[in-house]
């Protein structure tokens, strides 16, 4: 065997990509898709559809970011990773999430309607640019712009980033902090034109999944999946956006011994779920290649 040939198959096995008519999802952006790549997320539920011969850019790690804005993308390491990423031919999905930090950081319950209206349609506008930029780069691929879940901010959180994110968002309660939001994902959905790029959210998925039951909102017993940011209806949410998603949902870290549910982030099993959701209503159809 030449040098050069076994040099090629200790580079696919170690990329985990060297599989016969491969097909790749580029995920790209925030901490929600830091969690994806990290826990192989998408990998997993396209495997559970039957999508075998696809998988994430192993280089995923160099295109997502924990607290990444929207605004400073084009400016960062993780977009030129990005682009690097989208050269390689057998990329048919580009899998992304931003726009989350940019709202949690210039939103607060004090912005008049016309502030914030202003807000949206500016940080509606940053991630139109990266989503046209990249359709520019690569006109035949989809991408799908993937949105978040009700988030569980409390007073005095002990992560101190969250305690000063909350205050200085008004310390809003959880339907004023979820209905902004979803006022947030009405407007940031018009930056994709659902033909070529696409908009899912998750906003009542942990609800249904975990459900409340502290607040008396049992699980499976609110809008399912099937019914949140379908293709046909892609704005409609689900659950009670009047209840923040559930502890049980949520990541849980570790800050001397003492264990700290995350605000924001989700879990390794609901980030599954997440991975699902985007899976059936989007990729499966997308991924599946006919005979």
């Amino acid at each position: 065997m030449k040098l050069k040939n076994l040099f090629l198959i200790v580079l696919c096995v170690f990329a985990l990509s060297c599989k016969q008519n491969q097909q790749t999802v580029v995920v790209a952006g925030d901490s929600w898709a830091t969690f994806i790549c990290v826990y192989k997320s998408l990998d997993k539920s396209l495997e559970k559809e039957g999508v075998l011969d696809t998988s994430v850019n192993a280089t995923c790690p160099l295109t997502t970011r924990t607290g990444m804005h929207a605004e400073d993308w084009f400016d960062s390491s993780f977009h030129k990773a990005t682009k690097v990423a989208l050269e390689d031919p057998t990329v048919k999905v580009l899998y992304l999430s931003l726009g989350g930090n940019d709202f949690l950081s210039l939103w607060n319950n004090k912005l008049s309607p016309a502030d914030e209206s202003k807000l949206f349609n500016t940080i509606t506008a940053n991630v139109a640019d990266v989503v046209q930029h990249y359709h520019q780069l690569r006109p035949d691929i989809k991408i799908i712009l993937s949105g978040y879940d009700y988030p569980r901010f409390i007073p005095n959180h002990p992560i101190a980033e969250y305690k000063e994110a909350f205050e200085n968002m008004g310390q809003p309660t959880p339907l004023e902090l979820n209905s902004a939001i979803l006022r947030y994902s009405e407007v940031v959905s018009k930056g994709v034109d659902q033909k070529s790029s696409f908009y899912i959210h998750h906003y009542g998925l942990m609800h249904y999944y975990f459900g409340n039951p502290g607040m008396g909102l049992q699980k499976l017993t609110s809008a399912p999946p099937e019914d949140i940011s379908s293709p046909s209806d892609p704005i409609e949410h689900g659950g009670v956006p009047s209840l923040q998603s559930d502890p049980s949902a949520l990541l849980k870290l570790d800050m001397a011994g003492i264990e700290i549910v995350d605000a924001f982030h989700l879990s390794r099993t609901a980030y599954g779920y997440l991975a699902d959701h985007t899976v059936s209503h989007y990729l499966k159809k997308w991924l599946t290649v006919k005979p």
